[in-house]
């Protein structure tokens, strides 16, 4: 094949641009200035460079300072001054070196774009994501089996051996093998287009612009995008493919100014394409093509050196020893090494120019995250080359990437970098430049990223300690209290290496009682003033599960209980109600056979002995729940020390009763005398009731007999002039839910007591929906509708079905709720926790009210997700999923995704009722609704996002979509009280969200069931009318009734014959005539129907 006149290329001189890139111009300030971008160099159509007749040995400058000089003047002047190329050629005097100038003749035209201008080719209207599955790949007809592309695609052949066929294709008709290289570029971007033997005389950017008027614009995918695993694998091979093609190349092809020059040619025009897919797919091959030439640099380098150090010792043998023909051969190695590494370099310089410094700022974020992929591993494998500042600005910019995935691209390739210490000088410059930017990003919103800036702010904070400031750590450790766990453990890391370092063994120190001192004793004493210095004290769980994974003074329990008992005292925080919750709960994790082992049974009766006067003295719930929980631990069953624990908890649980009988015995007494009991004798009342209702929690206290005292003071909830305390009554119900638990707990032990726990089960339960309904506090109120979920679920159904099937006395327990309780606890959600309150700046409170508030939307949840009441209950729980998605989102959309599992079909009309509920409300306020109303985009926002859960799988959702729309469409198709169109033919707007998601056959059902329900409503109007004018003229002109019947009959409608008519006319004859719409309406409605399936009516 000739040599295409005006082909060859220049390394050195990047080319103007093929057309305008599709990539920003944002301006750029100086290095590690705010701005993301460099400006745009305006460049002129691409057109390829022409050889010269003549060589020139003139000395030239090396690839490094051509970077340099390109860099520096990069936005100032309109293109880079050419430089000549030094290559093996022009080395040896020969005439087929680069003189290179730009092609005099003028460029061919720019490319008519095609489409929509300004979004470039490959993914359709409005650049929509790719599908989530694409087809597998098929032979189609036309296509050559034997391509490279489709070899790579059905994976016919390793890869090695493609490549070795393709070398000795290329050995015999390079011209031949060279096409079928670009035929393969050509069909992995998507494009079907064919490279004959005939284009490839031709210049390349014809040849692009030929592919690009055969490229399939409408096609939103190509191969580098498609998804699954057959795609996936193509990628791979692709990339491998080309690093594979020059590493078999290295030593003889890629040098021969041939194929180098035409496939960089072509991909850097291709990578200048406004077809995205064209762009794509050249920018992926020539970072590949960059990384595999990166690693030829390296190993040439490596020979070059052994070839330097070859000579030297050949060269410093004695004279009679010396060989001067290897002293030649060496000489002559060497030169062409230098020369290939010249050569190597100048590729590597031109491909960054032309096509590397445009394509970084990309619209597409995959290429711009393709760029900084790949400059990491050229600057972490050959860093004497492309680790320069010159060059790391790029990352550096870069790091301001609107996209999470480039931003975290460049963290990535910045990672490596800072872990290895000979690099540090090289990197001074640029932390000192862009580490501000780097610990911002430690709160990026993406989680990725941010646990990635941490690492690398560690990585920062080794290399260069001191240029990190107090305010940098400062922002860092806070992020220990991060809620995302990976970003926590991150930054418990930097912690460690901040301020948890152990220092130099010192001289063993000794606590005051004689022990000497583990390691960790300093490091914890820093932990506890950095917890105390962050304030953020009820959040202290976060601070150790980010260091537990990565510190191991975490476990070091040991030194934790000796720092406890440095300073012991009996009662030293008896007066400190949150130490003391956290010291009584310590025992729940003791190993409880040491004791009976290690004969510690007096510090055992000592524990109990403490935990009983805790109980007696305090008053805080915390507490005394701690105690509960370590009391119930200690009395486990299978422990040696249990008899001794029960006994102790006898003990303690009597003590409670005692107190609480002697309190209300009190108290009645003093209501029965007419007196009005004091504060004392209130809070006595209060407290006793509280350790009560704690202790019944964990423990069993029916055998104390107090449930009928307790159930007395149950109608006092619903009455505002009793003088018990409110307090008290909310214990009062708590208490009685724990023993219907206990009761329950007996009877699946014992087998006996079934009848005396219907009986208080369902007094109770009478009890509670009238304290749900007209409680005097919302206190007891939600008390009361917790206890009614629980117990609904508790004995529910699956109570005597599931767990004890044809056990009758389980079968009369069963509590189902009916449609009045159903109403009550939901009409208890829309008051309590559907709504909007201002608390005033008060966090605490705020956030204490929406844990609430949570817990009672959790509970209705688990009703509906549980069976207990039916899925279309959730429909007024799903109308507020958009309202109040950052307080109580979480909770719907499970119980949106549990329901799905339970039933599609009742799930996705229980949607539609959700949005037919929020429609209906939207017009109670405005009567006269448009499409820009806030309230209707509410509802679209619900729409889709309901549509989005029903996933890709059509097919499986077909029954329920169907019925979905059927509904949606009858709510729309409702008509008025007078003529006009339907009040909510509006509802279609939100409906149309899950059109998509319909079959192309089942988008026609619910509109022909529409048609036929249309007819005969019309038909029975008709027969209305009929009837009235019949009734008129019957007295009048009886003769003329079946002409005037036949006359108003359209013979055309099957179900309104004149006969059925004058029947229904008969019928009829004495009831008045009803006005129905006209045909103006009904032909609005019929296009609204239309527009909706989007198909003509027929």
């Amino acid at each position: 094949m000739h040599r295409r006149g005006g082909k060859r290329i220049r390394m050195d001189d990047p080319p103007p641009e093929y057309v305008n890139p599709m990539t920003p111009a944002t301006p750029m300030t100086d290095y590690g200035g705010q701005s993301v971008h460099e400006p745009e160099t305006p460049h002129a159509n691409y057109s390829g460079f022409k050889v010269g007749t003549a060589a020139n040995s003139t000395a030239m400058e090396t690839a490094r300072e051509e970077v340099d000089e390109h860099l520096e003047d990069e936005g100032r002047s309109p293109s880079p001054a050419p430089t000549k190329r030094i290559t093996r050629s022009r080395g040896r005097g020969g005439d087929g070196g680069y003189v290179g100038r730009l092609a005099e003749s003028p460029p061919p035209p720019p490319l008519r774009r095609r489409g929509r201008g300004g979004r470039g080719r490959g993914r359709g209207r409005g650049a929509a994501p790719p599908p989530a599955a694409s087809p597998p790949p098929i032979l189609m007809p036309g296509d050559d089996e034997n391509s490279l592309y489709n070899i790579l695609r059905f994976n016919k052949a390793a890869i090695n051996q493609v490549v070795d066929m393709w070398i000795e294709e290329y050995k015999t008709n390079r011209e031949s093998a060279l096409v079928q290289l670009m035929q393969f570029f050509i069909n992995s971007s998507g494009c079907r287009g064919k490279v004959t033997p005939d284009m490839a005389s031709m210049e390349h950017t014809l040849i692009i612009k030929k592919m690009t008027q055969e490229f399939d614009e409408e096609s939103g995918e190509y191969p580098l995008i498609m998804s699954g695993q057959t795609w996936k694998k193509f990628r791979s091979n692709f990339c491998e493919f080309i690093q594979t093609l020059v590493k078999m190349c290295q030593y003889s092809i890629i040098y021969d100014q041939y194929l180098m020059d035409n496939i960089i040619s072509l991909l850097t025009g291709l990578s200048d394409s406004q077809v995205r897919a064209f762009r794509h797919t050249a920018t992926l091959a020539v970072m590949k093509l960059m990384t595999a030439l990166v690693d030829v640099a390296l190993l040439t380098s490596v020979n070059c050196d052994n070839c330097l150090r070859q000579y030297e010792a050949e060269r410093l043998k004695a004279r009679d020893k010396r060989a001067s023909e290897r002293l030649e051969v060496l000489v002559a190695k060497r030169q062409e090494l230098e020369e290939n590494m010249e050569e190597i370099k100048n590729m590597l310089s031109y491909m960054f120019k032309s096509v590397f410094v445009h394509r970084y700022r990309d619209t597409l974020p995959d290429i711009r995250a393709i760029t900084m992929a790949e400059i990491g591993i050229w600057m972490e494998k050959f860093p004497a080359h492309f680790l320069d500042d010159l060059y790391l600005k790029y990352i550096g910019w870069t790091l301001h990437d609107k996209v999470g995935e480039v931003r975290l691209r460049c963290l990535q390739a910045l990672q490596p970098l800072y872990e290895c210490e000979e690099l540090k000088g090289k990197l001074e410059l640029f932390t000192s430049k862009f580490k501000d930017r780097i610990v911002s990003m430690s709160l990026d919103k993406e989680t990725e990223v941010a646990v990635h800036a941490v690492k690398l702010v560690i990585a920062i904070l080794k290399m260069h300690p001191d240029m990190l400031v107090d305010k940098d750590c400062e922002n860092v450790y806070e992020l220990v209290y991060s809620s995302w766990r990976s970003v926590a453990a991150a930054a418990g890391e930097f912690l460690n290496v901040r301020l948890f370092r152990s220092e130099e063994p010192a001289a063993p120190q000794r606590s005051r009682r004689g022990k000497v001192r583990l390691p960790n004793t300093p490091l914890l004493r820093d932990l506890v003033q950095f917890f105390i210095e962050s304030e953020l004290h009820e959040h202290g769980a976060y601070l150790v599960d980010s260091l537990i994974d990565s510190n191991p003074m975490m476990k070091d329990w040991e030194c934790m209980t000796d720092l406890l008992l440095e300073e012991p005292g009996p009662d030293e925080f008896r007066a400190d109600p949150d130490k003391l919750a956290n010291l009584v709960a310590i025992p729940q994790y003791f190993d409880l056979e040491l004791y009976t082992t290690q004969r510690q049974e007096a510090n055992l009766t000592l524990l109990l002995n403490k935990i009983r006067e805790i109980v007696r003295q305090q008053t805080e719930s915390e507490v005394l729940e701690t105690c509960g929980r370590t009391l119930e631990y200690l009395c486990s069953e299978q422990c040696a020390v249990y008899s001794r624990c029960k006994v102790a908890r006898a003990t303690i649980t009597d003590m409670c009763v005692d107190k609480y009988r002697e309190a209300i015995d009190e108290f009645r007494t003093l209501i029965e005398g007419g007196e009005t009991p004091d504060a004392d004798e209130q809070f006595s009342v209060t407290n006793s009731l509280r350790k009560v209702s704690i202790m019944y929690m964990c423990h069993n206290l029916n055998d104390n007999n107090i449930w009928d005292s307790l159930f007395e003071d149950l109608p006092k909830c619903i009455d505002r002039d009793d003088p018990m305390p409110k307090l008290a009554l909310v214990y009062v119900v708590r208490a009685c839910f724990y023993s219907l638990l206990w009761s329950l707990h007996e009877l699946e032990e014992r087998g006996t007591g079934a009848d005396l726990l219907r009986d208080r089960l369902h007094g109770y339960c009478a009890h509670c929906r009238d304290i749900v309904a007209r409680g005097t506090t919302a206190q007891l109120r939600g008390e009361a509708y917790t206890s009614i979920c629980d117990l609904l679920i508790l004995f529910a159904e699956q109570l005597h079905s599931r767990h004890h099937p044809g056990d009758e006395r389980y079968r009369r327990l069963v509590c189902e709720p009916d449609t009045t309780l159903c109403d009550l606890l939901n009409d208890f959600i829309q008051e309590f926790v559907f709504v909007l309150q201002c608390y005033d700046n008060q966090d605490e409170r705020r956030i204490e009210e929406l844990h609430k508030r949570r817990n009672f939307l959790a509970a209705y949840c688990k009703l509906i997700v549980y069976n207990v009441i039916p899925i279309r209950r959730a429909a007024d729980v799903f109308k507020h999923y958009i309202k109040c998605y950052n307080d109580y989102g979480d909770i719907i959309k499970s119980t949106v995704s549990k329901t799905r599992e339970m039933s599609k079909l009742n799930c996705a009309l229980t949607m539609q009722l959700a949005m037919q509920a929020l429609f209906s409300d939207m017009l109670r306020h405005q009567p006269a609704p448009h499409r820009a109303l806030p309230d209707l985009v509410e509802i679209k926002e619900l729409a889709k996002r309901f549509a989005v859960m029903f996933g890709l799988d059509a097919v499986k959702n077909r029954e329920a979509l169907t019925a979905l729309h059927r509904a949606g469409i009858s709510f729309a198709a409702l008509e008025g009280a007078g003529a006009g169109p339907p009040p909510n033919l509006l509802f279609l707007e939100p409906l149309s969200e899950f059109s998509n998601k319909l079959l192309r056959q089942d988008k026609r059902a619910p509109l022909r069931k529409r048609r036929r329900r249309r007819n005969r409503q019309r038909a029975a109007k008709r027969a209305r009318r009929l009837a009235a004018a019949a009734a008129a003229t019957a007295a009048r002109a009886p003769r003329r009734l079946h002409h005037e019947l036949d006359k108003l009959a359209p013979p055309c409608s099957p179900d309104c014959s004149p006969r059925a008519l004058r029947s229904a006319a008969r019928r009829e004859r004495f009831r008045s005539p009803d006005s129905g719409r006209s045909s103006a309406d009904e032909g609005e409605l019929r296009v609204a129907e239309s527009v909706y399936f989007e198909y003509p009516l027929q």
